[in-house]
């Protein structure tokens, strides 16, 4: 997409908390970066970080990694 980061990440971030509203239950990760083809899904940095995160994410968390985190500071609350 051609849209700026801090763009991508506002829109995932706000389409993320409405997601938990309706599915508190659910774990969410939130990770920033390119991601290729392979053989038989995407990989990718971005991808292993948010792996990593759902991995210790408890039931309505929203976890984000530094990237995200950083970007979204200022417009959202982010603790």
């Amino acid at each position: 997409s051609s849209a700026l980061p801090t763009d991508q990440a506002t829109r995932v971030a706000r389409a993320a908390l409405a997601l938990r509203s309706r599915r508190p239950e659910l774990r969410i990760a939130i990770a920033l970066g390119r991601a290729s083809e392979g053989h038989e899904s995407f990989v990718g940095d971005a991808i292993t970080r948010a792996v990593s995160s759902l991995r210790v994410a408890v039931p309505g968390e929203i976890r984000l990694d530094p990237n995200v985190a950083e970007i979204l500071d200022a417009r959202f609350e982010v603790g």
